[in-house]
């Protein structure tokens, strides 16, 4: 694996960890926002 795969295998999981313990809709809209920007 090189690294950039290993970069985004990390982006990843550190997102869906975001998702996962997101609350509620407004909780995900900011993961959201701070994975893709407005």
């Amino acid at each position: 694996m090189n690294a950039t795969a290993g970069n985004l295998e990390t982006l990843e999981a550190s997102l869906m960890a975001d998702i996962a313990a997101a609350s509620d809709e407004a909780a995900i809209e900011a993961a959201r926002v701070s994975a893709l920007g407005k």
